[in-house]
Order: structure tokens, then sequence, then C-alpha cells
């Protein structure tokens, strides 16, 4: 009896493992059981689900692997890049595919900054206070117009005009208000060669975005910029909107999205205003981008920003993320479109570098002529460097030691009523400027404070040491009586 109950069991065992094959093999009449819930493993919550991100928009954007580098073009696929060297006192024509000097073209003057339309190149002449209009075709100068009482500081071309940022640099011509040297916009006619207007916008114009039916500027007042909107038909400038007063050092760019801005003080992000409301449309996060963007350049497709570190970080539009972040220059100070490349260019390596567009990587260097001196070192402090304040940079300061505002970059340093970003400006302490360490140090947001005395004005408040990147007061031998 025993044996035959063990028969069985061993036959319904077989039958059954039958049965079980047939379901597996997804016969009919043969499915498989679901798992009870609570066998079902939880799925493990990642970044991505908690915030997707959204699709790229934009298929020309190449991968973040580059691809091989492109061959170089031929003569005849090649066009003109126009450059500048400021210590040969040249403008040049280069050839884009080559990247060799086609013409050299004495300016007479220090070469400033450059605008290239389909009829002429237009540069600054900062030492005769002119701009020079080179034919592109003949590659000669064919105009110079002089433009007296002002300090040119940028130049850019369209809407029918050629416009002009300046300083007004005669005696009077300061704001009483606050301390801010007036000036405008010049407007030159490119038929007659001259200029035909001066449109006062109450502070230094230093940087210019031109788009049909408007021209917006960067207006540098006494510490800070408004970005405002003039209108080509009738030469009126509005200011209005939520975002249009911005720290100094402001740069922009625009296409049809709108209006691009960074700012080398406020790095942290770079922002989108709409051109008819002025108001934000949204911003894209640069704190994980090493460096402080000091220019920014689009297309209808993509942003660059361009980075004091020497790398340009391209942002896509469409998501308003970092896509890439391409090393280019060890000191850089412009950037623009030309020649289907983007170019980084730099007067102290006398260079500039070309960046193919769909690759994100550097595929060319081409010299423009004399380098610029190295500059001087910096002198090192008398004591050594310490620990004045926990999670954040060492100081090189003592009370009692002088020291002057850092020449690089050319930034004023705030002077406050107390040591914290809360407290009132009472003043500015400019580049290169000296005083004496009077009390401190303070901590506070994550920088070193100290209460200083201007030897140049007698200014006295709080001012900070620097930040994590770099040190805005530079520790100076005392002068001798």
């Amino acid at each position: 009896m025993k044996k035959n109950t063990q028969q069985l069991f061993i036959i319904l065992f077989l039958i059954g493992t039958f049965i079980g094959m047939l379901a597996c093999a997804g016969l009919p009449g043969s499915a498989p059981a679901q798992p009870a819930p609570q066998d079902i493993e939880a799925p493990t919550e990642t970044l991505a689900s908690i915030n997707p991100v959204p699709a790229l928009q934009l298929p020309t954007l190449a991968p973040l692997i580059p691809s091989q580098p492109a061959s170089t073009p031929t003569p005849t696929d090649s066009q003109v890049l126009w450059a500048t060297n400021a210590m040969d006192h040249t403008v040049l024509a280069i050839d884009s595919g080559s990247l060799e000097i086609l013409d050299s073209i004495s300016l007479g003057g220090t070469p400033g900054a450059l605008a290239v339309d389909d009829d002429a190149v237009w540069v600054i002449d900062q030492d005769n206070s002119s701009v020079a209009r080179i034919d592109p075709q003949s590659r000669q100068m064919v105009a110079n117009i002089p433009i007296e009482g002002f300090k040119l500081l940028t130049i850019a071309s369209g809407e029918g005009s050629v416009w002009v940022g300046a300083e007004d640099t005669l005696e009077t011509s300061v704001d009483a208000t606050n301390q801010s040297p007036l000036g405008g916009v010049l407007r030159i006619d490119p038929v007659k060669n001259e200029v035909v207007h001066y449109i006062e916008t109450g502070a230094p114009v230093s940087d210019f975005a031109v788009v049909p039916g408007a021209v917006w500027i960067v207006i540098d007042g006494a510490g800070f910029t408004h970005v405002s909107q003039l209108d080509p038909r009738t030469d009126v400038v509005t200011s209005d909107g939520e975002y249009a007063i911005w720290e100094k050092h402001t740069r922009i760019a625009a296409n049809s999205a709108g209006v691009w801005i960074v700012n080398e003080i406020a790095e942290e992000s770079l922002y989108l205003i709409d051109p008819a409301s002025k108001a934000l449309i949204n911003s894209a996060d640069l704190t994980r981008v090493p460096g402080k963007p000091v220019d920014v350049t689009v297309n209808n497709s993509t942003v660059w920003v361009l980075f004091n570190n020497g790398t340009v970080a391209r942002i896509d539009p469409s998501t308003f993320q970092v896509f890439s972040i391409i090393p280019v220059s060890l000191f850089p100070d412009s950037m623009f479109i030309q020649a289907g490349a983007l170019w980084v260019g730099s007067q102290a390596e006398a260079a500039l570098y070309r960046v193919d567009l769909a690759q994100n990587r550097v595929l060319g260097e081409a010299a423009t002529g004399s380098q610029m001196p190295t500059p001087s070192p910096v002198p090192s402090a008398t004591r050594p460097i310490w620990d004045a304040c926990k999670d954040t940079y060492q100081t090189r300061l003592h009370i009692g030691d002088e020291a002057s505002v850092a020449t690089n970059p050319w930034m004023n340093n705030r002077v406050r009523e107390k040591p914290s970003t809360e407290g009132k400006v009472i003043g500015y302490l400019a580049p290169g400027e000296r005083m004496r360490i009077l009390e401190g140090p303070v901590c506070a947001n994550k920088w070193v404070w100290w209460k200083v005395r201007s030897l140049k004005s007698g200014l006295e408040g709080w001012t900070s040491e620097g930040d994590s990147s770099s040190y805005w007061l530079v520790p100076a031998t005392p002068q001798a009586p």
C-alpha cells in the first residue's frame, strides 16, 4: 500500500510539472498565475522619476562625446573672419578655413569693439575717439568718423544704422545724484558716414543686442545696470519692467526667443527676458560651471556663455540645461559668431579660437600678431594667510594692513554700513584704490568682511575680501609718506 501511494504521488507530480511547462510556453488555456501584490518588490525611486528631464527639442545638438573633427574647409568654402590686434593697432582679415591672415589694416590707434555687416566692418579707434569703416571687398579703410568728447565703449550694426555706446568725457558730464558719468548712444548713418543723432541715456552704454524692430542696450549707472530697449524708429529709450535693473558688468544677446542676460557679479544664472513685457521667462542654473560669466552669444538654436576661466558653456534653450562645457583659452576677452563658427578671442594671447558649432570642441587657432605683455605678479602678503572664518576662504589681511582693490577683473568693491550683503551700500572702492584695514574680520554670507578707510577719499565702511573663487582685496606694501 505504501509503495502504491508513492507511485501515485510521482505520477501526480509529473502531470503537474507538464501542465506548468505548457503554461510557461503560453499555450491556450495555460495563463500563468499573477504574483500577489506583496510579492512585487517596490521600485527604487530615482532622481529621474522625481524630476523627469524634458526631451531635447533641438535635433541639431551634438552628442556629449564629440565626433571626429570635420575636414578643413576648402578655399571655396572658407569665409573671411574679422578680428583685431590691440598691440599692433591692426584690423585683420582672416581665412576661416586655413586660419591664415589675408590682410592687415593699420588703424592708427588702438582698436576696440568691432561690428560686421554685409556692407562694412566698423571698428572703434579708442585712441583717436573715432569709428573706422572698412570695405570688406577691397579690405581698405574707406571712411573715418571722428566723435569728439566721448569715450567709445561698444558698437553694433543693424536696423539701418550703426550704434555706438559711449561715455561723455566732458568734465561737467557727471550725474550729481549718483556720481555716475553721463553717456548714451551715438547713431551713425552708414550712407552719410556721419553721426546723425546722440541719444542720451543718463549713463554710459556698454553693450548692444540688435533684433528686428528693437535695439537692446546696457546702461551702466553708478553701481547698477539698466537693460533697456531703444526704438530705432523714434530713438526713444524705455526701461520699464520688473527685470530692468541688474548688477554692473552685464552682457546681453537677443534672438527670436527674447533677451539673454548674464552678469559677472550675480553669476548664478543665465536669464531670458520677454521682449514685450520685460518679464522673466526662464533661467538656466550656472552654479555648476566654474568661473564667472563674462559674455553671452546666441543664435536661434543655442546659447553660449563665456566664463572668465576660459571655458564656454553651451546651454540648450529648450531645457535650460548646460549641454556641454568647452575649455578654450586661458585669458578670454570676447566671443562672437562669424563665418559659421563660434570664436573666442584673447588679446593677451593674440589668438582666436574656433569652436565648431556641431561638435562642441576647439578645431583651430588663429594667431593675430603681437601678444600683450605678461601681467605683473601680485605682491605676496608680508604675513601668512590664516583661517578667519569657518567654511570659507583663508584671509590674507590683518588689522593695520594696507590693501588695494584687485584690477583683474576690473570691478568696484561695494562699501556697506555693516558687514553683510544686507547692509546699505554707502560707496565704492575703484580697482587699484588703496585702503587701510581698521576692524575685523567678520564672517557673513560665507565671506570675510573688513572695515576699511580709503586712502584716497576717506570713505569708511565694511567691504568683503572676496568669495570662493577669487580675492577682491590685494595685500599692499605701505607707501612711503
